[in-house]
């Protein structure tokens, strides 16, 4: 038995004696921060206290720098892996003893994220390499970010941080507790001018301390320069303008008081004139005044350059005369840019950033099309006959037919001069002032009564509305009253008195009253099913049944009681039809009711139990049947599975993909 032992432990050394050599624990380079590996490895307790080595213990390879080494092996087992610059295997690269290891590529040079220089900042270990007990140490995801959630080993806390690691008020929970749903950060506004700046521009972790002496900007709840700002060291202020240069003559020193004036920030809501309205390639709309931006309908305004990468006067577009978002599926290299005209140039723009070898004169890109432009609009060829784009100057439109790149200008002298332009959930309006008026793309008609104030409708403002008041929900806090797809493909969901377009994603996702659409329907809804073209809605005991087409009519002799139309009496949960089928499934309680819509009378082909109860709403597409039920949902492949099953499947959660609610 000793033999054996001896033998044994004779085997691990030489194991351990293959590896890379490392240095030391608590050894690193002399005046730089201990890296990520080194914090690691000093944390692995090799060997005994007695000094021998300990059997099967994985200890990292680290470089000269103390981070990882691209490839990493277990001396023990003799399987070697490859890692990212974080130290996590890479899924599929992991071989066993014996066989050819893979060829691991260098970690990619990228600068690290706040995250990664917060965590390699905390000092992990003593000098003597032994474990600190109490050390909190982020955790940041793959890319070098902050993950939503963080927790504290030692104590058992938990909280919710944002994109730069800062915690969330009210997200705290103690061990034991039920921890608080983080978020994701996709939708976090992303840092402004004086953040960047105050922050050190991302190369200063979250929560360190600023060099002793250095100027730290001020910076309001918005994340923009307060009018007034202070040396903490040298005890002078003066003033500064919305990018935070200092104003002239306004420096004073301490013990010395200075009056700063707000920033001129324009208020939408005031009632102002847009120069450009346009959505990105993602269905965020945003609004342009002067050098200052609003995104969506909510919130104040913001820098332009702050969202828009290079968006300012050094760059020659600290304003834009007109904007729109390119519909050219054909071209996929310029299919949903944004393309920006100021005098006689244009700017393309994908994903906020500015395309290589813009800006561009105007004729360059859009040969035939003037300068000095008011407006600009989309126009795909479903509504256009082609696809193309509005040009507005004055009176005049010019319209750009994309695939020929030729031009025919027309005359509109009954719209308004129309200084911004947007195509929004397949309609077409032209701003004037702080008014709106709808127009058709083709012929420049105007149907109703325009125009309309812009803040009843594209932006929230107090005193003004049109939208029930609706805030958009958590996911988790969903509850639908119904949710159908008609057969052009418009899908609905019902919740309230709302209603929302959910194929509409390239515009947003926006909640209207469900009277805009459906005249008669006045509150909410039970339950909603599509058939040959009609709508069918259900509200207590009445069926309302509308015409499909540009707009929803209701049939002649409508609204009849269910017993008339559908054949059922009581309350309806939801219904729903599936493709190329002639069965209406209605869910009342706990069973499932088929009725036969070829006949008249009405006539019920099925009535079966459910597994399930107290379903909101459902809806059938060709890959299943969805059943919502708060905040869940419970998938089937069929109504035959569905009629036949007696044991719920496992529920999955709603998402911001698919409800347009917040994660």
């Amino acid at each position: 038995m000793e033999l054996f032992t001896k033998a044994l432990l004779l085997c691990v050394a030489l194991a351990l004696s293959n590896a890379a050599p490392q240095p030391p624990p608590g050894a690193a380079g002399r005046g730089r921060t201990r890296g990520l590996c080194e914090n690691h490895r000093d944390r692995v307790r090799g060997t005994s206290p007695d000094g021998v080595p300990m059997i099967g213990a994985y200890m990292p390879q680290c470089d000269e720098d103390g981070q990882y080494r691209p490839q990493q092996c277990h001396g023990s087992t003799g399987y070697c892996w490859c890692v990212n610059r974080r130290g996590q295997e890479k899924p599929g690269t992991k071989t066993p003893p014996g066989t050819p290891s893979v060829e691991c590529p260098q970690h990619d040079q990228r600068l690290k994220t706040p995250c990664e220089h917060h965590q390699d900042s905390v000092q992990t270990t003593t000098a003597d390499g032994l474990p600190l007990a109490g050390v909190y140490v982020p955790r940041c995801d793959a890319d070098g970010q902050y993950e939503p959630q963080q927790c504290h080993p030692s104590t058992g806390y938990c909280w919710c941080v944002d994109r730069r690691g800062q915690k969330k008020q009210e997200t705290e929970t103690p061990p034991g507790t039920p921890s608080v749903e983080c978020p994701k950060h996709t939708d976090e506004r992303p840092k402004t001018r004086c953040e960047n700046h105050r922050d050190g521009l991302g190369t200063r972790p979250p929560g360190a301390m600023p060099a002793v002496g250095a100027f730290v900007p001020q910076c309001d709840p918005e994340g923009q320069y307060t009018p007034k700002q202070c040396h903490g060291s040298t005890g002078f202020c003066w003033c500064v303008d919305s990018r935070g240069q200092e104003k002239a003559g306004t420096k004073t020193p301490p013990g010395s008081s200075v009056q700063c004036a707000d920033h001129g920030i324009p208020d939408r809501c005031s009632g102002i004139e847009f120069d450009a309205i346009t959505p990105d390639e993602k269905g965020n709309t945003f609004f342009f005044k002067g050098g200052h931006i609003w995104k969506g309908f909510r919130g104040p305004a913001l820098h332009a350059s702050d969202f828009f990468k290079d968006m300012d006067e050094e760059h020659n577009i600290g304003r834009v005369d007109a904007a729109f978002r390119m519909h050219n599926p054909e071209n996929p290299n310029a299919h949903d840019h944004v393309f920006f005209f100021l005098d006689d140039k244009v700017f393309s723009y994908y994903n906020q950033t500015l395309e290589a070898g813009y800006p561009k004169p105007i004729q360059e890109v859009f040969p035939g099309v003037p300068s000095q432009l008011d407006a600009a609009v989309e126009c795909p060829k479903e509504e256009c006959r082609t696809d193309s784009v509005l040009f507005f100057k004055g009176q005049d439109v010019h319209i750009f037919d994309i695939p020929t790149k030729t031009v025919k200008t027309k005359n509109w002298p009954h719209l308004p001069r129309c200084t911004s332009a947007v195509r929004w959930l397949e309609h077409y309006y032209c701003f004037n002032g702080n008014n709106f008026t709808r127009f058709h793309p083709v012929s420049g008609e105007v149907t109703g009564a325009y125009p309309k104030d812009a803040r009843n409708y594209f932006m929230r403002c107090a005193n003004f509305g049109h939208g029930m008041g609706y805030r958009t929900p958590k996911c988790s806090e969903m509850k639908l009253d119904a949710i159908t797809t008609d057969d052009a493909g418009k899908s609905y969901l019902f919740a309230g008195p709302i209603y929302m377009r959910l194929d509409t994603k390239r515009d947003g996702l926006h909640a209207f009253p469900i009277t805009r659409l459906w005249k008669e329907v006045r509150g909410g809804v039970d339950a909603v099913f599509s058939y040959t073209d009609k709508t069918y809605i259900i509200q207590g005991n009445q069926v309302y049944i509308y015409k499909g087409g540009a707009q929803y009519t209701l049939v002649e002799g409508y609204p009849k009681t269910l017993k008339e139309e559908l054949g059922i009496e009581g309350r309806v949960d939801a219904a729903f039809v599936c493709p190329n089928e002639n069965l209406v499934h209605v869910i009342q309680g706990q069973k499932l009711i088929d009725v036969d819509l070829t006949t008249t009378p009405r006539t019920i082909a099925r009535d079966v139990p459910l597994p399930l109860s107290d379903i909101d709403a459902a809806l059938c597409k060709t890959e299943g049947i969805y059943l919502f039920k708060g905040g869940q949902f419970y998938k089937y492949e069929s109504p035959m599975i569905l009629a036949a099953g007696r044991i719920a499947p496992l529920s999955q959660k709603i998402t911001s993909e698919m409800m347009g609610c917040l994660d």
